[in-house]
C-alpha cells in the first residue's frame, strides 16, 4: 500500500478572492493620492516601522493560508520550482502593493480618528527636482524624510520651487492631529533671522 498524498491547495475562491483583494488595494492607493498630501508628524514616526512589519505579517499570513505541501518525489521536478518561483513573486508583489497602501492610507485614517484642528506649520524644506520619479518631480522635502516615513510634499509647482529653495522654508496650511498635517494649501515661507 502506498502512503495517500496530502496536498493543501488554494481553493477557487482564494483564486479570486486575492486579485480582487489587490485590485481594491490599488483603488485605496488612487483614492488617497488623489486627496490633499498628508504629512506625518516626526512624533509619529514610529509608524513607519509598525506599517512595514504589518505588510510583512499579513504577507506570511497569506503564505502560510495558500501553502502547498508536496512529497518529497515533486521536489525535483522543475514544474515544482517553477511554480514555487512564480509564487515568491506573487508574494513579493502582494507585500509591496500591501506596503505601499498602508504607508498611505494608515496615517491618514489615524489622522482623521485622532480629530483635527485647523493649523498652520513652518518647516524647513529642501527641494528636490528630479526627471526620473513620475509622480513627484519636484519635492519640498521636509526633515525627517525617510523610506519608511515621507515628510514631503510633492508636484510642487515650477514658479514655487525657486522661491522655496531660496527661502528653505515652507508655510503648510490645513488640518493638523498628532499623526501629522493634512496640506491643504502651501506658500513659501519667509527666511528665519
Amino acid at each position: 500500500m502506498s502512503k495517500p498524498k496530502h496536498e493543501l491547495r488554494p481553493s477557487r475562491k482564494a483564486a479570486v478572492y486575492l486579485p480582487l483583494g489587490v485590485v481594491l488595494l490599488l483603488m485605496l492607493v488612487l483614492a488617497a493620492a488623489a486627496m490633499d498630501p498628508f504629512v506625518p508628524s516626526p512624533e509619529a514616526a514610529w509608524l513607519g516601522p509598525a506599517v512595514l512589519l504589518l505588510a510583512a505579517a499579513a504577507t506570511l499570513a497569506l503564505i502560510l493560508a495558500t501553502a502547498v505541501r508536496s512529497d518529497e518525489s515533486q521536489l525535483t521536478s522543475w514544474a515544482h520550482w517553477r511554480d514555487a518561483a512564480i509564487g515568491m513573486l506573487f508574494y513579493a508583489g502582494f507585500f509591496f502593493v500591501l506596503y505601499v497602501v498602508l504607508r498611505l492610507c494608515v496615517p491618514l485614517l489615524l489622522h482623521h480618528l485622532a480629530g483635527t484642528r485647523p493649523a498652520v506649520q513652518v518647516e524647513a524644506v529642501q527641494v528636490h527636482e528630479s526627471m526620473l520619479v513620475r509622480g513627484c518631480r519636484n519635492a519640498a522635502v521636509l526633515p525627517g524624510d525617510s523610506l519608511l516615513l515621507r515628510r514631503r510634499v510633492c508636484r510642487v509647482p515650477k514658479n514655487l520651487v525657486g522661491a522655496l529653495r531660496d527661502s528653505g522654508r515652507i508655510q503648510l496650511r490645513g488640518t493638523r492631529s498628532y499623526f501629522g498635517i493634512q496640506v491643504e494649501d502651501y506658500s513659501v515661507a519667509p527666511p528665519s533671522r
